[in-house]
């Protein structure tokens, strides 16, 4: 029977043909790199110890974060929420009216297009013409348009 918790808490050396099992352990990996890889100890520049990254299945310097969703790499978990939160998070679009475009309803507060997926990354989409100008919730402005006839994004 397979011990999970030691799975989680060990690993394979990385760099050629070591096999060496070690702990993820920043003392116990900075000794084995001195010990067995000096060109890697010259290569990581340390300052104090070594870790490894199981993402990158490597060893770094530093500790570092990785985006599951494109190739950024972050010193900090705040440098993490905030490239998530400029580049992936999505903006929902408000509902769609049941009538679409023959909506005739000057007061209705649903979307009167079609949009191929209900939300909008601000940094990545195109945000077509038919969503109202004055709808950023990005940037914490909202449309305040008593009868606005373009589409807006959800508001809670």
């Amino acid at each position: 029977m397979k011990n999970t918790n030691m799975k989680n808490t060990t690993f394979k050396c990385c760099i050629g043909e070591c096999n060496h099992i070690l702990q993820i352990n920043s003392q116990l990996i900075t000794h084995h790199i001195e010990n067995c890889h000096q060109q890697a100890l010259i290569q990581l520049n340390l300052i104090k110890y070594a870790y490894y990254c199981a993402t990158c299945d490597t060893y770094a310097n530093q500790i570092h974060y990785h985006c599951k969703s494109c190739e950024f790499r972050g010193l900090s978990k705040y440098d993490l929420r905030y490239h998530n939160n400029l580049y992936h998070k999505k903006w929902l679009l408000a509902p769609n009216c049941y009538k679409n475009q023959d909506c005739l309803d000057d007061n209705c507060k649903y979307n009167h297009y079609y949009y191929e997926k209900n939300y909008i990354i601000e940094r990545k989409d195109e945000i077509p013409m038919s969503i109202c100008e004055y709808d950023l919730p990005w940037i914490y402005i909202r449309c305040s348009k008593e009868n606005c006839n373009k589409d807006h994004f959800y508001s809670k």
